[in-house]
């Protein structure tokens, strides 16, 4: 697996090396913040992508209601009305898992990384770029082990498993699907002959599955993956908090012509 997502774990391995060797103070734990922050502005546009998506896709929910009832149950004639429907309004309905498929081989790399990061840190050496190899700090860690402290401001060890990070990550999911929920039933309020949805039910009964599913997955990884989860999610927060923002002020402005 290792050498299936290396185009991405040897990269990622020296970016946070670098910015650990060049931070001041060289806490490994504020290096694993920066790296978290620096792959979600990566990621920032197609997330915005997808949360636009989202957004779209609600305000939908009434003309998909009328072409279930206009196709009588006819599954192809249904399916070919929303294709086209999909087309016309220029939205993705798979949007919404692109981000999850898209942070998966990050996840699995960043796994990776902080597990290479825990052994010895002769095997990190090997792994670094050659200017890298040359920097002061690295050659120090190098000729003297005991001094590498792969840990968060020297309370959390970030290479073994932490329950309070897991928690902090688990609990900033909950917040951020509830503020996701929140928006759902703006658009909902909105719409007064709105009909069931199956699949925003279903999202409901996610919002405490996923955070304990969270806790439990981070409760047995290294600590810097729910570091990585925690900060991710609180730059997805804000993220969302401003695109949504942004779409409602844009769907009011074209109402209001």
């Amino acid at each position: 697996m290792d050498k299936l997502f290396s185009f991405l774990i040897t990269p990622m391995l020296n970016l946070l090396m670098l910015i650990y060797a060049l931070l001041p103070g060289n806490d490994f734990g504020i290096a694993v913040i920066i790296v978290t922050i620096i792959i979600r502005l990566i990621l920032w546009p197609l997330n915005s992508k997808q949360l636009h998506s989202q957004k779209k896709l609600r305000t939908l929910q009434p003309k998909i209601q009328k072409i279930k009832k206009q196709a009588k149950g006819d599954r192809q004639k249904e399916q070919a009305l929303l294709a086209q429907l999909y087309k016309d309004e220029e939205v993705n309905p798979a949007g919404s898992c692109l981000m999850a498929i898209v942070q998966l081989p990050f996840m699995t790399s960043l796994y990776f990384v902080f597990q290479k990061s825990s052994k010895d840190f002769g095997d990190v050496f090997n792994s670094l770029y050659g200017f890298l190899q040359n920097n002061q700090f690295i050659l120090d860690l190098k000729n003297n082990p005991s001094l590498y402290d792969p840990s968060l401001l020297g309370f959390i060890h970030l290479t073994k498993p932490s329950i309070v990070l897991a928690v902090l990550a688990g609990l900033g999911q909950f917040i951020q699907t509830r503020m996701l929920q929140a928006n759902q039933s703006k658009d909902r309020s909105k719409d007064k002959k709105r009909q069931p949805n199956p699949q925003e039910d279903m999202m409901k009964g996610m919002t405490y599955a996923f955070p304990l599913f969270t806790i439990f997955i981070g409760s047995r990884l290294p600590a810097a993956l729910s570091l990585y989860w925690l900060v991710s999610t609180i730059v997805s927060i804000i993220q969302q908090h401003l695109v949504l923002n942004k779409e409602v002020k844009k769907m009011e402005g074209g109402d209001n012509e």
